[in-house]
């Protein structure tokens, strides 16, 4: 197949099966530009994603407070309280995103996202282009 970024017809077949369902998942590996990308998305979700799934769950009232607390302290560094909540328990996610000294304008994308709360976080520290 083809590279969906690059053109390039320098791939290879990668089979994968997802351990829920046993269903198998066939994707395009590009040796040139690296991407990874399914070949056919599955018509029907729900069955791969059930309403339980982690990414479907919220935090609410004064957890909600005390993890953006926590977030910003992982992207920002300067939270007392922050660091504290970080040091039990990290946010390896936005933990990564401290040591690329990211601007404000600095476009960020994040792919796989989940409920979105790491862009969540950081629209609300200001970034903007999220």
């Amino acid at each position: 197949m083809i590279c969906k970024v690059c053109s390039s017809e320098n791939t290879k077949q990668i089979v994968a099966k997802d351990n829920g369902t046993g269903n198998s998942f066939s994707y395009t590996n590009c040796n040139d530009c690296g991407l990874l990308a399914l070949n056919e998305i599955p018509h029907n979700y729900s069955i791969y994603y059930s309403d339980n799934y982690y990414s479907f769950k919220t935090a609410d009232g004064i957890l909600q407070k005390i993890k953006l607390l926590r977030d910003k302290y992982e992207v920002v560094g300067n939270n007392f309280i922050g660091k504290v909540i970080a040091l039990l328990q990290p946010n390896q996610n936005l933990k990564s995103l401290k040591n690329l000294y990211l601007n404000k304008e600095d476009s960020l994308l994040d792919i796989g996202c989940g409920a979105g709360n790491e862009i969540k976080v950081l629209r609300q520290l200001g970034f903007s282009n999220t």
